[in-house]
């Protein structure tokens, strides 16, 4: 009976460090899906701004050639792309690791 104490002693005093880490990784997954969102909206209202200038033929032209269209394709797939990047690290800040080229050495 005494090692069962033991044992719910243990499994009892990390649950608040699990459930801080789960926190920790909720909240940098929502405030960088925030951000992304903020940032691509930003960055699409800019892109489309530039077709009022053009004439209404040419805008018709890239209409039918589907340029709108594929603009929001790419939009919508760097969307994805950065959020299955960011939700992979599971919370965790990685930093790329660059290896001087060179010889192999083992």
């Amino acid at each position: 009976m005494p090692m069962l104490h033991i044992v719910w002693g243990v499994l009892i005093s990390f649950i608040p460090w699990l459930m801080s880490s789960v926190f920790k990784a909720i909240g940098l997954g929502f405030v960088t899906y925030i951000g992304l969102t903020v940032g691509l909206d930003y960055a699409e209202s800019f892109v489309f701004s530039k077709f009022e200038g053009i004439a209404s033929q040419l805008f018709q032209i890239l209409v039918l050639m589907g340029i709108p269209e594929g603009i929001k394709i790419l939009f919508s797939a760097f969307a994805v792309a950065l959020v299955l990047k960011t939700g992979s690290k599971g919370g965790t800040v990685r930093r790329p690791v660059w290896k001087k080229p060179g010889p192999f050495e083992a």
